[in-house]
């Protein structure tokens, strides 16, 4: 099976460029599932990083910043990565996003309320699965 070839990563980069985190994290884990090495830890990877902007974003800190660390360490472990994506910048973003919110949770020991949390986290880059021309 190509791994990154299949409807379930195509739908996955879909659902994780429009912020469906969680929409993305399910297709790529139930691809994951189906796929043997060397994609299955590149699949493994994009996984935790979607269930990370998942938790990020529902106010999950320390979830967010423990998957984007495993997600990103996967990702550059990996023997292999999906033709003509840009592997770089999504690594880049999800670096910078590890350090903002490393950077948020030592400075905030404690949560902020939801509303105030959400205006800050706005300001944070997406992270995004773009294929190169």
């Amino acid at each position: 099976m190509e791994a990154f070839k299949d409807q379930r990563f195509c739908s996955g980069i879909e659902n994780f460029n429009d912020g469906q985190y969680y929409i993305a994290h399910d297709l790529f884990e139930d691809l994951w599932h189906d796929t043997q090495e060397p994609e299955r830890r590149w699949i493994h990877g994009i996984v935790q990083i979607s269930v990370a902007m998942y938790h990020k974003l529902n106010g999950n800190i320390n979830g967010a910043i423990l998957l984007l660390a495993e997600g990103i360490s996967r990702l550059n472990s990996s023997l292999s990565t999906p033709a003509g994506l840009n592997v770089e910048l999504l690594l880049q973003a999800c670096k910078r996003q590890l350090e903002l919110l490393q950077y948020f949770q030592q400075k905030h020991e404690k949560s902020l309320p939801l509303n105030e949390y959400a205006a800050y986290i706005s300001l944070f880059p997406q992270p995004l699965l773009v294929f190169e021309s």
